[in-house]
């Protein structure tokens, strides 16, 4: 026990000051660095490449060889950088874009097209990932789901579809080839169980239902640690059923560029 405050003595000039109690006064600073939010997706497989170097703050860019059409949605990535957005119009190889371009994309960098819907009719396991194509380590903190329907939900039905018989699985493949499982959901309260916060909700005062669920992984009162994933890795849903009857379901995941 103390009988006055004290200091110790570590890098900064006046020490660390502990109190009479043995307490320390303690400041909480933000982490300062790039943020990632990415919906999980279902890439296509046709590679394209920007024809010209993208320019910053430009709703234009022009992509060789595009066969890409208004509604589709497309991500540029490249080192610490990454863009999402959604074709408006196109003209020959340019497309015009909803959201203007963040960094100067040299020419030759890989678009690619994704969509994020997965009310889909899983006959066979589809995948829906976040992956990792750059060189710095991103941390997922966490996903948030949410699912749409004109029918009302409840906790024995996943959405307002039937429940499941396999689920949908939350994993991270790892650059090893090998898997870390982390849930199977069948319904809404196996969801709800595994989420720090869920909420069934109306979302249209013409008598749609919505349900949204946050599954956090870091903080102690949660897993306690949040997923890395290095260059290549990536955090996967997979799809193993007909939930096409659903109206909308979409995966968003959390996280920042970490710096070590």
């Amino acid at each position: 026990m103390f009988g006055q405050s004290a200091y110790i003595r570590n890098a900064y000039p006046d020490g660390l000051k502990v109190n009479a109690d043995g307490s320390a006064d303690v400041y909480l600073q933000d982490q300062v660095g790039k943020q990632f939010i990415q919906y999980f997706a279902k890439f296509n497989d046709t590679l394209r490449v920007l024809e010209n170097d993208a320019v910053s703050g430009s709703y234009d860019i022009v992509v060789k060889n595009s066969t890409l059409i208004a509604t589709d949605i497309i991500n540029i990535t490249t080192d610490g950088q990454y863009y999402n957005g959604t074709i408006l119009a196109v003209d020959d190889d340019t497309l015009t874009m909803d959201v203007p371009v963040n960094f100067p994309y040299d020419s030759g960098t890989v678009v690619r097209e994704y969509t994020p819907e997965m009310n889909i009719n899983a006959s066979s396991p589809v995948i829906y990932t976040i992956i990792n194509r750059t060189a710095e380590p991103i941390d997922i903190n966490k996903i948030v789901f949410y699912l749409t329907d004109d029918a009302e939900m409840d906790d024995a039905k996943f959405g307002a579809v039937t429940a499941l018989s396999k689920g949908v699985t939350i994993r991270v493949k790892r650059s090893s080839g090998n898997y870390e499982l982390i849930s199977t959901v069948k319904n809404n309260a196996e969801l709800a169980m595994i989420s720090d916060n869920f909420d069934y909700r109306d979302t249209t005062s013409t008598g749609g239902y919505g349900l949204i669920a946050t599954v956090r992984f870091n903080g102690q009162e949660q897993s306690g640690v949040a997923i890395r994933l290095e260059l290549n890795e990536e955090l996967q849903l997979i799809i193993k059923d007909d939930i096409s009857g659903l109206t909308s379901f979409k995966c968003l995941a959390f996280g920042h560029y970490a710096e070590d």
